[in-house]
């Protein structure tokens, strides 16, 4: 099945066919999606940057497995500014947008999950 946001063609490449495998990749992303752009929503709150810098850091590589561009990139601009101490008035507009994007390709993931 295609989905508006989610495109597994990253997952099923690191599953290499395991079906358990797929599962678990599915599961840490489905919680990492929930989870993570609140984390760096208080941790933005809290104005605490090296630990954002490692929540972001850290976020960077679950997003491949979603294969959502926009979420990427969004996602890429939002740690870069973190990083380099640039345009942060801009940070918490960006990291709405990934919580946004994180929301609906979440929703997918956990359609995929209920296929089974």
């Amino acid at each position: 099945m295609a989905y508006q946001f989610l495109n597994l063609d990253y997952l099923e490449l690191m599953a290499g066919g395991d079906q358990t495998d797929r599962r678990r990749l599915l599961e840490m992303l489905e919680k990492d999606l929930s989870e993570y752009p609140q984390l760096m929503q208080q941790t933005l709150e809290e104005e605490d940057w090296q630990k954002l810098e490692r929540q972001a850091h850290y976020f960077k590589s679950t997003l491949p497995f979603t294969g959502y561009q926009a979420l990427i990139q969004t996602h890429h601009s939002v740690y870069q500014n973190i990083k380099e101490a640039a345009n942060r008035t801009n940070i918490p507009k960006q990291l709405s947008q990934v919580e946004a994007f994180c929301q609906a390709v979440r929703a997918e993931v956990q359609e995929e999950l209920e296929k089974g």
